[in-house]
């Protein structure tokens, strides 16, 4: 068969077509390594509340939801109110880490602050941990989930800054 036969023509296709594949198998499997596991992790938890626009929030909105909302570092602490209190929820969750054997690298063994939500039927703390690596969120933990979660740091930095926190 020479090289320029229609036989050897139709083969080339084939191959490219193969190939094609693999590469794309293998590109997506590194995505998926890179981004973590493809699922979900399991959970036994509720699932978390959702915003207006169905992204996941680790405390659902509005804020007049809430009795009250209080922020606490160390010693210190502040009430939460107006276009802060607007700001901060719903809390929305960037990802969700699911349950983490150790709280260190978060920075939730020893949380910076603390974010307490009381309403008429439960009271919730959301711990605040580290911020993350280029500081567009904060990692956080509710007092009722085994989860960690990022939070977007946007609305939190001004509710920490009331104690003092500068992150």
């Amino acid at each position: 068969m020479s090289p320029g036969s229609p036989a050897q023509a139709m083969r080339r296709p084939r191959s490219a077509a193969i190939l094609c594949a693999t590469v794309l198998s293998a590109a997506s499997a590194a995505l998926a390594a890179c981004s973590g596991s493809s699922t979900p992790a399991a959970t036994t938890e509720a699932p978390p509340a959702t915003s207006g626009t169905g992204v996941p929030a680790l405390m659902a909105g509005p804020s007049s939801r809430y009795q009250s909302i209080e922020v606490t570092a160390g010693s210190r602490r502040a009430p939460v109110a107006g276009s802060l209190a607007d700001g901060l929820v719903p809390l929305l969750i960037a990802r969700d880490f699911g349950p983490q054997p150790s709280l260190t690298q978060y920075g939730l063994d020893h949380p910076s602050a603390t974010l307490t939500f009381a309403a008429t039927t439960a009271t919730v703390t959301v711990f605040i941990g580290l911020a993350n690596f280029d500081a567009s969120g904060f990692y956080a933990m509710r007092s009722d989930r085994p989860n960690v979660y990022l939070v977007l740091a946007g609305p939190i930095r001004p509710v920490l800054a009331l104690v003092g926190v500068h992150a």
